[in-house]
């Protein structure tokens, strides 16, 4: 990303070090990287977390019972060998005499006991403290766990040695502990200590415990910088207090469920200068922030306009039409701005739009939003982010001095998948880090979770016909504003018919209306016949509510 340290910077990882670590500072959110598992098995490969790791290769380490074969195959993280524990010819009926026993480097506290063998009779695993006391903590039974792995999970302090025993000879192909937490990291080397003051991270483990993140100068001592939710899907920016020196940035999760292949995605870590501003897409963390420059949203009654048309009368009718009506000034009045190719025009090629849509802007009267298409969450993601920096970037390179938020059309109405909201979650994250108004354009009803997330949702858009048989309503008028569209209308055209329709539509859950006799596939190629009228109405409504 330009302006972030991690540009050229090297990454290291607690686990799947092959797969595309680069992606973690490519300073593309549709990257990412992805942890292993250190659950249920793989914690075994791991030193940090499993102290009989090739216990039984070193010396002095391991003991068993006489005859045992191969003791080092127990330890070595390879199911596919074992150790031959043998049961000595002395061994009295019924004893467990088949043993391998394995010393831990240090007493430690044991979080599991993992053992994967075959035999004829029960094997147990005993954990041993200092003193000789011993607590079983799991059982391996042929008659259904021969060939699998068999866990016990638990806490206990104190253990020195791990024993595997039975009372008939056994193949033992592992015998672990888990010793120490799961910990998945991803750290970002900057080659030089740098002043960082902005950490940018995308992160997400739904199955995390916690996590955090981390700065260091030497990649050995760790400073906690702030405490991160690992459910949070979207990029968050966190502002730190003071500038801090760092050369190593980690962010770490700590996994404690160990039902399943927990693991962690890892899509950027960038961090910049305390008066550097990152880039753009991200959770702003500062909520005084944002509510001091979100524009102020007119609580009336309103309505809105998709301005399609290329810059022409429809805009100077537009604002001659606001002038005129004293009683609808401190409603809502949506504007849609829309440049060539359905999106924002290209800055400093665009001399004709940027005149005509300042001058929507400047009567102070219309809300401004740069228009977009998603494709029902087809169009690449980086695509729509591109469109929105350049809508809502102030100054030359943007429309942001005249465009308030960003009408999002094409919008998904359901969202079934973690996939389908990270891609709709990331759109209004990048606008709300502008302090962006968002509207979003399904055309019907959508999941109330993700309308929340907007400032508008246009929840119909249909012709008059549809809207008089359906009868919709805003279904999530609790968590957001509604619009309704209606085009093809057929209807009165009279103020007084027009005001009955934006009754009808107020007294179900919606706070603004579109209404015109354009026709599909034209319905907003310009204004409606009666668009004098279809104000005098809105005043009707504002009046009489």
């Amino acid at each position: 990303m330009p302006g972030s340290y991690s540009v050229g910077a090297t990454v290291t990882v607690s686990s799947n070090p092959t797969g595309p670590v680069g992606n973690i500072i490519d300073g593309l959110d549709n990257t990412q990287w992805q942890s292993g598992a250190c659950f249920p098995t793989d914690y075994l490969a791991r030193p940090s977390m499993n102290p009989l790791l090739n216990a039984c290769a070193a010396a002095g380490r391991c003991s068993s019972s006489d005859g045992t074969t191969t003791p080092a195959a127990a330890t070595d993280n390879n199911v596919y060998s074992g150790a031959g524990v043998a049961l000595p010819k002395a061994t009295a009926a019924g004893a467990q005499g088949a043993f391998l026993r394995a010393q831990l480097p240090a007493a430690a506290a044991v979080q599991r006991a993992s053992i994967k063998a075959f035999g004829k009779e029960p094997i147990d695993v005993l954990l041993f403290k200092a003193d000789g006391s011993s607590v079983k903590a799991a059982t391996l039974n042929p008659a259904t766990d021969n060939y699998n792995w068999v866990h016990g999970d638990g806490s206990w302090d104190g253990i020195v040695a791990v024993q595997a025993q039975s009372a008939a000879a056994f193949t033992l192909t592992e015998l672990g502990v888990q010793s120490g937490p799961c910990l998945e990291w991803a750290t970002v080397d900057m080659g030089a200590v740098k002043d960082v003051g902005v950490v940018r991270a995308r992160v997400w483990s739904p199955d995390s415990a916690s996590a955090v993140l981390q700065a260091s100068t030497d990649g050995a001592a760790w400073t906690t910088l702030k405490p991160l939710d690992p459910k949070i899907l979207g990029p968050i920016n966190t502002t730190l207090d003071t500038v801090v020196p760092a050369r190593y940035l980690r962010v770490q999760h700590e996994i404690t469920d160990k039902t399943g292949w927990k693991k962690v995605y890892v899509w950027g870590i960038d961090s910049f200068r305390g008066d550097a501003k990152p880039a753009p897409g991200s959770a702003v963390v500062s909520a005084e922030l944002a509510a001091a420059v979100t524009p102020k949203i007119p609580e009336k009654m309103g309505t809105w306009i998709p301005v399609y048309t290329v810059p022409g009368q429809t805009f100077d009718d537009l604002i001659k039409s606001v002038e005129a009506n004293d009683c609808i000034k401190g409603s809502f009045k949506g504007a849609v701005l829309i440049g060539p190719d359905s999106g924002p025009p290209t800055p400093g090629n665009d001399k004709v739009h940027r005149e005509y849509f300042s001058k929507i802007a400047s009567t102070t009267q219309w809300t401004t939003f740069g228009y977009l298409h998603v494709g029902y969450g087809s169009r690449p993601l980086d695509q729509i982010l591109k469109q929105i920096d350049i809508w809502l970037t102030k100054g030359p390179d943007g429309y942001g001095d005249i465009v308030q938020g960003i009408w999002v059309n094409q919008v998904a109405p359901t969202y079934k998948t973690d996939a389908e909201v990270a891609y709709i979650t990331a759109i209004i994250e990048r606008i709300r880090f502008y302090n962006g108004l968002v509207a979003l354009n399904p055309g019907r009803s959508m999941d109330c979770k993700v309308a929340g997330k907007a400032d508008f949702v246009n929840a119909f858009e249909g012709t008059l016909d549809t809207w008089q048989k359906t009868n919709p309503v805003c279904a999530c008028s609790d968590v957001t504003r509604c619009i309704a569209s209606i085009h093809s209308y057929t209807g009165s055209a009279s103020a007084d018919g027009l005001a009955a329709v934006m009754a009808k539509a107020r007294a179900s859950g919606f706070e603004a209306t579109f209404i015109t006799d354009r026709r599909m596939p034209g319905q907003y190629d310009g204004l409606p016949s009666f668009w004098k009228e279809e104000l005098q109405g809105l005043c009707q409504t504002i009046i009489n509510p």
